[in-house]
């Protein structure tokens, strides 16, 4: 080899070493950034025995990084879920906090209870209509509650779609950086970004990814709907000011196609936006037919009833709504938990009479038909302990409620607390595991294909000795030249 050949080649040797050891320099500089993926360089030596630098790699695992993509959606649906169900919970609490419509309508019984031992007690009669307000307002409260939550989730699901337009319209920006960039260019930080928003956009929806020629990819729903494909697709939403109870709310449109609601042919799986819609379309609307339910039943079970047998319809008694009729069973009243109210006949705060809770007939004061007690005995309690048989009898409930469709009042009210109960800790329980999930994935990805530093000081220790062994050969090298040099000058 000439000098001039052993010369290049140290130059070249000097120069990749120089690389690789910038390239140690920039992964040093972001170790412990989740979404920076280690990169490598690639040395090819040429047939003049040069060295150089060919392209920068990242330490990828598209396998690692697909799965750490279902886990974050998975667990950000479950978390969406959990986070509304507690605010619902808030309506039950414990039973035994007298909070929850069961806790007061137990209340309720005991106050009738006492009131049936001396039915002219005006003082026992004033707290029965006191505990029967105190029910009216549970239930009032907790119609308002569903109605904020599903309200909530649906400005909500409003936010998140204009994060995934977001999202998609950086991922298309970052995409064509790298679909536009030379072969040789290092496209590596590009590709992190392009990961970063991949991970931010499954913590909103489900995604699937499907590699293409180029470093190009194309995105998809969880239900197979495209999302991203050479450009973003448009997601839709237009969110309702208000969601009464009955009311529907509008559907997720990905490029003019359903991706949610009953016409949903590839509905969404998962991710945060499919937990927020499961809140808004199924669980509160359930919970808000049970609240409804009690409110129908307890109309129904204080009831003035004719005394005539003329077949004449029965009439609000304790309980009644805006409507101020008695419902019959299997009719159902969207939002009647909102609307139910104690009857103005009977409230001495709105000029009724206490009479009327141990006699009937407060809806109909000029019609006898309805009175239980026409002679008005002061020691009358038969009407009194048809209402405590009344919350214990069985009665049909609407099946679309989620439970049993034959109880009495009291057991009804408990279940509902039971079910929202129940479907918290479930929620919770599955928001563990998934987080769980969540967290293993993308340590394993963190694992594979991020930064450690140990390797990096190896590494930098490898490049450090190669670029001392270039240096000292260009200086070998340019010694000998000096001394041919030298030698040719003294001739």
């Amino acid at each position: 080899m000439s000098l001039g050949s052993a010369w290049s080649v140290s130059l070249s040797g000097l120069s990749a070493a120089a690389d690789q050891l910038a390239l140690v320099s920039r992964n040093v500089s972001r170790a412990g950034d989740a979404n920076s993926v280690r990169k490598m360089g690639e040395q090819v030596t040429t047939t003049d025995g040069l060295v150089r630098l060919a392209r920068v790699s990242r330490a990828g695992d598209p396998a690692l990084l697909e799965g750490s993509l279902i886990a974050n959606a998975r667990a950000s649906q479950e978390n969406a879920v959990a986070q509304s169900l507690d605010q619902l919970q808030s309506t039950v609490l414990d039973p035994t906090l007298d909070a929850s419509p069961a806790a007061h309508i137990a209340d309720l019984e005991a106050k009738l209870r006492l009131l049936a031992n001396s039915p002219s007690d005006r003082a026992a009669a004033a707290q029965t209509v006191l505990a029967a307000k105190d029910l009216t307002t549970a239930l009032n409260a907790t119609s308002d509650t569903i109605l904020k939550v599903r309200s909530g989730a649906d400005q909500a699901i409003a936010e998140t779609v204009d994060s995934i337009n977001t999202s998609l319209a950086s991922l298309e920006t970052v995409n064509q950086e790298i679909l536009s960039a030379l072969p040789s260019a290092d496209v590596t930080d590009q590709l992190d970004r392009r990961d970063a928003i991949l991970k931010d956009l499954s913590s909103q929806i489900g995604i699937r990814i499907v590699a293409r020629g180029g470093n190009d990819i194309s995105v998809y729903t969880d239900g197979g709907v495209v999302l991203f494909e050479t450009v973003a697709r448009d997601v839709t939403f237009s969110r309702s000011t208000t969601l009464w109870p009955g009311s529907q709310g509008a559907s997720v449109m990905i490029d003019g196609v359903e991706v949610t609601g009953d016409n949903a042919v590839m509905p969404l799986r998962s991710g945060r936006i499919a937990g927020l819609l499961q809140v808004r379309d199924a669980i509160a609307p359930a919970f808000q037919m049970q609240a409804d339910e009690i409110a129908r039943g307890l109309i129904e079970a204080f009831a003035d009833i004719d005394r005539s047998a003329s077949g004449k319809p029965d009439i609000p008694g304790l309980f009644t709504w805006s409507g101020n009729t008695v419902l019959p069973a299997g009719v159902q009243v969207a939002g009647l938990a909102a609307r139910i109210t104690v009857n103005a006949g009977i409230d001495p705060a709105q000029g009724g009479d206490l009479r009327y809770l141990r006699d009937g007939g407060a809806s109909a004061p000029a019609d006898p038909d309805y009175s239980a007690n026409p002679s008005q005995l002061s020691g009358f309690s038969a009407r009194i302990l048809e209402l405590i048989d009344g919350l214990a009898a069985a009665r049909p409930f609407d099946g679309r409620a989620q439970l049993d469709q034959s109880a009495s009042l009291k057991e009804f009210a408990s279940q509902s607390a039971g079910w929202l109960e129940e479907l918290r800790q479930s929620t919770d329980q599955r928001f563990e595991v998934n987080a769980t999930v969540r967290d293993r994935a993308n340590e394993s990805l963190l694992s594979a294909t991020g930064i450690n530093l140990d390797q990096e000081m190896s590494d930098l220790l490898r490049f450090e000795r190669s670029y001392q062994a270039a240096s000292r050969l260009i200086a070998t090298v340019d010694q000998m030249i000096r001394t041919i040099l030298e030698t040719a000058g003294a001739a």
